[in-house]
């Protein structure tokens, strides 16, 4: 069962994931957040839309931070080539971020912004839209919004 809100994973758990994304395959899709700092390789920095993703998760520690956290992130248009596979259409066998998700919204992973149409945190934009998206969604009460988000 999973643990309850908030609560760490069981030590093992954690170890499983940090091995997954750490194998050839994921290694350069891999994202760690470990006491409010960024972890990623080389490769994955020297890609301009992971550099971007990289961009706002800086800006959302800044902001309020991240609890130590790590998944793959998958930056291709249709939201599924070089990545962990995909297990049944339904989910991935790691947490995984995702730009697009050109078959709809039962693809796998989870949707984040798309940096290649921002600027990133240049002038504090990221921010910016932060406060325009969460001024919005205060306009609109959870239990009426579309549940495929």
């Amino acid at each position: 069962s999973a643990p309850p809100s908030g609560a760490r994973p069981p030590p093992a758990a954690t170890e499983a994931l940090v091995e997954t994304l750490l194998a050839p395959e994921l290694r350069d899709s891999a994202v760690f957040v470990v006491d409010g700092k960024i972890f990623a390789t080389a490769k994955f920095v020297k890609s301009s839309k992971k550099r971007g993703h990289a961009t706002m998760l800086a800006s959302a520690i800044r902001d309020g931070g991240l609890p130590n956290v790590a998944w793959a992130h998958v930056p291709s248009a249709d939201g599924s080539a070089l990545g962990p596979p995909c297990i049944n259409g339904t989910g991935y066998a790691v947490p995984t971020t995702v730009i697009a998700k050109r078959e709809g919204y039962a693809q796998c992973g989870v949707l984040v912004p798309n940096p290649y149409f921002g600027r990133g945190d240049v002038g504090g934009a990221w921010r910016a839209a932060q406060a325009r998206t969460r001024a919005a969604a205060a306009q609109h009460p959870t239990d009426t919004r579309d549940a495929r988000a």
